[in-house]
């Protein structure tokens, strides 16, 4: 008796677009099974990597899948230029993206990331829809190719046909979908691990977002994460 749960792991399917190394994102969901390991969950959990599935349905029925994501991307972008697309759409869409991407890869100067973060959107895409700088251009990319696969998965169904039988829950519901409850947030590309002052041990580290720690202005933390230094961050992160 009883049921098997099965987690399908996105983070190698989004990687590359949001500017994640896809070992990384491997090396992630191996840690995953280790740990469900160590809880003795193996015969009642599985993760299952999305992307393996999507490119494996997209065989089986003669596609590339990347093909048709590059294909769908292109279609995008013409769109665009052509204002067959809102623009509206796109500023929403950088909104929400550029909380998503790989902060690293939107800047390594704390000061543009933290800015391109906070500033409204509208000013980081000009009429054309390109980005107003190689930043925000990043960031652009990041949305189109991002939307391009999520058209992708849903013409395809890759988890509808990998498993028919299977009730479907979700994280992220929207209307006639079942949801899982969510236990608070998690931010595996943009985590840093950090300490409240140098007396704290290591077990008193804990993982924040690098932009939540950034707006929390007056605050003392010590980021652990040697890419970003107090010095580094200068005004925006008060010294310890």
């Amino acid at each position: 008796g009883g049921g098997h749960m099965v987690c399908a792991c996105d983070g190698t399917l989004y990687a590359e677009a949001l500017g994640v190394p896809l070992e990384q994102a491997h090396r992630y969901m191996a840690d995953l099974r280790l740990v469900r390991d160590k809880l003795d969950l193996a015969r009642t959990v599985s993760f299952v990597d999305l992307r393996e599935i999507a490119e494996s349905v997209a065989r089986s029925r003669g596609m590339d899948f990347w093909a048709l994501v590059d294909a769908g991307q292109a279609e995008l972008e013409e769109a665009l230029a052509t204002d067959q697309i809102p623009h509206e759409a796109l500023i929403n869409l950088v909104a929400g993206m550029r909380w998503n991407v790989s902060s690293l890869t939107i800047s390594e100067d704390p000061v543009e990331m933290w800015s391109l973060l906070a500033a409204d959107p509208k000013l980081l895409v000009d009429d054309a829809g390109t980005g107003r700088n190689p930043a925000a251009q990043r960031i652009v990319e990041a949305s189109l190719r991002y939307t391009s696969i999520n058209l992708v998965l849903r013409h395809l169904d890759p988890l509808g046909f990998a498993f028919p039988d299977f009730m479907r829950f979700t994280m992220h519901a929207k209307a006639g979908q079942v949801a899982f409850p969510r236990l608070g947030s998690v931010f595996p590309w943009n985590g840093t691990a950090v300490l409240d002052s140098l007396d704290a041990g290591h077990h008193k580290a804990r993982v924040e977002p690098l932009h939540g720690i950034l707006a929390q202005d007056g605050k003392k933390k010590i980021l652990i994460d040697k890419r970003w230094s107090p010095e580094a961050l200068g005004v925006l992160l008060t010294k310890t």
